[in-house]
């Protein structure tokens, strides 16, 4: 990057500047790379004089991309309705907002560079990425724009600490999180800087609406333009997803008010992310969402979690907002751990990091490999009839399909729901957790393929610090920890909602024939001894069937 980012035209040259916004970058609040974009722009302004130093923003619409990376309709939905809502806080700055549908990730580089001559455009900044795929995007805009003797550069945003910042003693990169957790923790301390808020770009001069970059507010057709929708990943359920989900930066923040704000230990099933809730207490309230975290994460049917998900997922808010949120709490100390809910949150947002860092140290898990490799020759079972069960919420295990059929019908699921049926397609249906995996990104608004990647393998004891292969959920005990009276199980199993008492977490077996015949639940697909045995034999002796 060194190589390629020198700059070749001082700001004393005018020009402009263009910001390329990413994936996970869609905000101009606290964005590290908007806000150095804006700056520079500033300086070509003063030393340019009339009519330099206009910055420009552009978005490229990647189909190609986003079928290889298994991107679904529901999170292409979101990030069409943010790109409207930047769209209109950029457009009363002044700023153009190009969106742009590339036919190929390959002419992207080029593309940019043809647009970047087109609109006088003197450096290019952007946010650096760790997947795969896009690293070598990015490290070709890099080789394009030097060739084009443009100065371009890319800087980290996306994650509060950057991958190869933290290196264990003997200098490698670390594996095991509880150790990285205390490096992570420690760097923080050491460099506060890392959660400082970016400032927001400044405007650009009125007069750029009168000059040749004028036709770049409105301009539409030829590949620009916001669509409704991009074939191939429309929506069906766009107006549920817009209800609980609301685009925009100023959504996201309520939804992380709400949850230092909002009072714990309430259900909140069908309410919008945004909603401020039925009762508000202090901040430091013991009885906020965000105090009662470490007990209200692992409740199904509580409302604990701060549902930041699909807005962190897409940079719609940054992770130093949040670390900021709870250092407000705290009276601006930063806190990591397990004691209190502020440092339980603090913790699980540092295993964004954690994920990210090891997506980038060790990038076979981009490429479809195991971490923990002995286990890709783990003997799976191919049965398409059972994967449809797991899929449909019809597995017989109530925890297991509720959860399923939440991610069916919201595009998201609860965590420990997660875990709940990540461990159940991979070790009781011995189902190649992949398989799961794309599931998820295809059909889950907050997809991230680091954290989705990274949690599936944990769960089947194949990924980075995972899950011991000999530790397999059981799903009632489950349900009966999570779910203690059976609420979440309920809403979301209909046929289940006459059932009271401890019937509602395993129907077939505590329930008469009769009884269990008439509600019209299926029987499990899987018994439960049986399933854990089979996966106990097939992990220990990798290969054995």
């Amino acid at each position: 990057m060194k190589k390629h980012g020198e700059c070749k035209s001082p700001p004393s040259e005018g020009g402009n500047v263009l910001y390329v916004m990413g994936m996970k970058s869609l905000r101009i609040e606290d964005n590290r790379g908007i806000a150095h974009a804006s700056h520079l722009a500033q300086e070509r302004k003063k030393a340019g004089g009339k009519g330099a130093g206009n910055l420009i923003v552009i978005f490229f619409i990647s189909p190609t991309d986003w079928k290889m990376h298994d991107r679904g309709p529901r999170r292409i939905d979101f990030v069409l309705r943010n790109l409207r809502e930047i769209k209109k806080q950029l457009d009363e700055l002044n700023i153009p907002l190009m969106v742009y549908t590339s036919p190929s990730r390959k002419d992207m580089p080029k593309t940019l560079i043809d647009f970047a001559k087109q609109w006088d455009v003197k450096e290019i900044v952007g946010n650096v990425e760790y997947e795969v795929d896009e690293c070598w995007r990015d490290v070709a805009i890099l080789k394009a724009a030097g060739e084009a003797g443009l100065y371009a550069t890319f800087l980290e945003d996306t994650y509060v600490v950057p991958a190869f910042h933290l290196e264990t003693k003997t200098g490698h990169q670390y594996a095991v999180f509880s150790p990285w957790n205390r490096a992570w923790t420690a760097h923080i301390e050491k460099n506060m800087h890392l959660i400082d808020e970016s400032p927001s770009p400044e405007a650009n001069d009125k007069g750029i609406r009168t000059g040749k970059l004028g036709n770049l507010f409105d301009r539409q057709g030829e590949g620009f333009g916001i669509p409704e929708y991009v074939e191939g990943y429309e929506c069906k359920d766009a107006e549920y997803m817009r209800k609980l989900w609301p685009a925009g930066s100023h959504s996201a923040r309520k939804v992380l008010s709400n949850f230092v704000r909002g009072k714990g230990g309430e259900s909140a099933f069908e309410d919008r992310a945004s909603e401020l809730g039925h009762k508000q207490v202090a901040p430091d309230s013991k009885d906020s969402r965000l105090n009662r975290y470490g007990i209200g994460r692992n409740l199904c049917s509580e409302n604990g979690t701060s549902r930041l998900s699909p807005y962190l997922a897409a940079g719609v808010i940054s992770p130093r907002a949040c670390l900021r949120a709870t250092m407000e709490v705290d009276k601006n100390k930063f806190k990591v751990g397990r004691s209190t809910g502020t440092e339980t949150w603090n913790t699980e947002i540092s295993f964004r990091d954690f994920y990210a860092h090891v997506l980038a140290a060790f990038p076979r898990v981009c490429m479809n490999h195991f971490f923990v490799q002995k286990y890709e020759r783990v003997c799976w079972e191919y049965d398409d009839s059972l994967f449809q069960a797991w899929t449909e919420g019809r597995t017989g295990y109530p925890l297991v399909d509720a959860a399923m059929r939440q991610a069916s019908q919201q595009g998201y699921m609860h965590n420990r729901g997660r875990m709940t049926v990540a461990s159940f397609l991979s070790k009781h249906l011995m189902l190649d957790w992949r398989k799961g995996e794309r599931w998820f990104n295809q059909n889950l608004i907050d997809q991230d393929f680091a954290s989705n990647n990274a949690g599936w393998a944990w769960s089947s004891s194949c990924g980075v610090d995972p899950q011991p292969y000999f530790r397999i959920f059981n799903p009632t005990s489950q349900s009966e920890k999570c779910d203690p009276k059976g609420e979440y199980i309920k809403h979301y199993v209909p046929e289940l909602r006459s059932l009271e008492g401890a019937a509602v977490h395993n129907p077939f077996e505590r329930l008469s024939k009769g009884e269990f015949e008439k509600l019209g639940y299926p029987k499990p697909i899987v018994v439960h001894k049986e399933a854990r045995e089979r996966a106990l034999r097939r992990f220990k002796e990798p290969g054995s069937t």
